[in-house]
């Protein structure tokens, strides 16, 4: 009798495990813990994007969505993930990078990235996600990109702003790296709130 083959969350949770037992170096039940935190998470996931779930935004939409001060999620190969502040402007990524950062070296040994902005509003049930991913490419710092990207998060007033943020970031390292995404998806995964009763 042939077997069934294995579905994509059940490879998924099989790769996450061989790393954390090969690569880590984890005990088996730390390992199989894990395995089992990642299938259930990863079984939520396949049962809540189905495409009846899912709501396409419009580009009108992402443009408004990103010109927000969010915070966005890169990861790297590695894999590493790290918080960053972006600029999205004329179809593309910016944010900025240098001698703080391992970045720019992990970039240059492999460019390909994947990154999300994304809200999730528990009062109003508004969930909304912008996933990009594409080759990120290192540019010279540009001073007035910089600080477009930096008012978004930090205002106009540059006297209030913490020092660190100003001049004293930007040496001979600092650099912008720039995503052109390849892919480009959005999704509305927004729920009906229902009233608690007290």
């Amino acid at each position: 009798m042939a077997q069934t083959p294995p579905t994509p969350t059940e490879c998924r949770v099989c790769d996450y495990g061989h790393y954390l037992e090969h690569v880590r170096g984890l005990a088996a039940s730390t390992v199989a813990m894990h395995r089992a935190t990642a299938r259930e998470f990863l079984l939520f996931l396949d049962h809540d994007l189905r495409p009846e779930r899912l709501h396409d935004l419009q580009i009108a939409d992402i443009d408004a969505f990103l010109a927000q001060p969010l915070v966005a999620r890169l990861a790297t190969q590695g894999p590493t993930i790290r918080p960053l502040w972006y600029l999205w402007e004329d179809g593309a990524f910016w944010w900025l990078s240098g001698s703080w950062s391992r970045l720019p070296a992990r970039l240059a040994a492999d460019p390909r990235v994947a990154l999300v902005v994304d809200t999730c509003d528990l009062a109003t049930g508004e969930v909304l996600q912008v996933y990009a991913s594409g080759w990120a490419e290192t540019h010279p710092y540009d001073n007035d990109r910089a600080y477009r990207k930096l008012r978004r998060y930090l205002g106009d007033d540059e006297t209030t702003w913490e020092p660190s943020f100003g001049s004293e970031m930007v040496d001979d390292a600092t650099v912008l790296i720039r995503l052109v995404p390849e892919r480009l998806t959005a999704r509305d995964l927004s729920f009906r709130v229902t009233p608690r009763r007290d």
